[in-house]
């Protein structure tokens, strides 16, 4: 039996997926409007879902599976974001996952995750197969790391009350920061290799040179106008100003490139906009803020000035407790990872994420 899907159709298809046309609906496969890559894609339908399967030389593979519940979730949203992956090996051994606190996108979509319990930093390629695990010292709580302009790896110590900047091999060139820092969490690099380090016990943001020296601490004295509470995570936008994840005082803070408070934005509750204990914040192209909002298990997006966008993983969606993001884009879209689990963070899940307002889907344009 063939069944025609388009834009018009009562299938509901064409609404769901208007760049993909007229299609042809036979024996549960429906061909796919042709792509610029030049995998052949085909849609296999389902119950409530649509997976997508490439063709390679072995056979078909399937890549990816699509909910169709999770399109009507983010009707009206500019971004949809369409699960591409989930890895990661729960357990205690090495290269098993217990709780990332961390995840940074390195280059062409291998990551970095921070596992704080197995002491351990795992690199991922996109795809999800594990390729490397560094050990550090046991007990010493790596929480987030991130990379340097020279190519190596910044990892906040906890338990050492440090910074440790390490080769891909592990091999420590530098540490700094014993005699400043208490609960080391979030680390990030600047162009100007300048490690902005987030403290969760001091509550202060330090700014170290590219030697480890001390060169500001934010805010300076108690007399400033605000005041951090658990600053957990730490990241800069493409404009070079700093964001931190305030979780204590559930807000986002933005700071410029010299410390100077910008603004600050959110508040505790559920509404949109609201934030409960944020967590991880990472940055697109277009200084857009992506917030994992821990006790609201979901993932939101507030513009460069704090104003509210919308969600973009939700609950309903699956998410649990976001610890962290991070994002890789490409080809006018994004690639959002997220680390999450019901207690501890010991999943990792890929999200493509589409703007709705291009004529791109799944991260390729269509040519119908």
């Amino acid at each position: 039996m063939t069944e025609d899907i388009d834009s018009e159709g009562d299938s509901g298809y064409g609404e769901l997926f208007p760049n993909l046309g007229h299609m042809k609906h036979k024996d549960s496969i429906v061909s796919c409007a042709s792509f610029e890559r030049e995998d052949f894609l085909r849609l296999l339908k389902k119950e409530d879902t649509i997976s997508i399967i490439s063709r390679e030389e072995q056979g078909l593979r399937k890549v990816r599976t699509i909910s169709l519940l999770d399109e009507y979730e983010q009707a009206g949203n500019r971004y949809k974001a369409y699960l591409y992956n989930r890895f990661g090996n729960t357990g205690s051994e090495q290269g098993q996952l217990r709780n990332g606190t961390g995840i940074y996108h390195i280059y062409n979509g291998t990551v970095i995750v921070t596992d704080v319990l197995n002491s351990s930093l795992l690199i991922y390629t996109g795809s999800g197969r594990l390729v490397k695990c560094i050990q550090v010292s046991k007990r010493s709580e790596p929480w987030t790391a991130a990379a340097t302009p020279s190519g190596a790896f910044a990892v906040a110590l906890s338990r050492e009350r440090c910074v440790s900047v390490m080769s891909c091999a592990g091999i420590e060139k530098l540490r700094f920061g014993e005699d400043v820092l208490e609960y080391p969490s979030g680390v990030i690099v600047d162009r100007r290799n300048r490690y902005i380090v987030s403290d969760i016990k001091q509550n202060k943001i330090h700014i170290f040179s590219d030697k480890g020296k001390l060169i500001r601490t934010i805010p300076e004295d108690d007399e400033s106008s605000f005041s951090l509470k658990s600053p957990r995570h730490v990241t800069l936008s493409h404009s070079g100003n700093i964001v931190v994840s305030d979780s204590g005082n559930h807000c986002i803070r933005l700071f410029d490139r010299h410390g100077d408070h910008i603004k600050s934005f959110g508040k505790y509750g559920s509404n949109d906009g609201e934030l409960k204990f944020p967590h991880g914040v990472c940055t697109d192209h277009e200084d857009n803020i992506i917030v994992a909002d821990y006790y609201n298990n979901r993932v939101s997006m507030f513009s460069s000035d704090g104003k509210f966008v919308q969600h973009i993983v939700t609950a309903h969606m699956g998410m649990k407790r976001p610890q962290a993001v991070t994002i890789r884009f490409f080809q006018n879209n994004y690639m959002l990872f997220i680390t999450y689990g019901d207690t501890k963070a010991n999943k990792i899940v890929a999200y493509r994420i589409v703007d709705s307002e291009n004529e791109h889907i799944f991260g390729m344009t269509a040519s119908v």
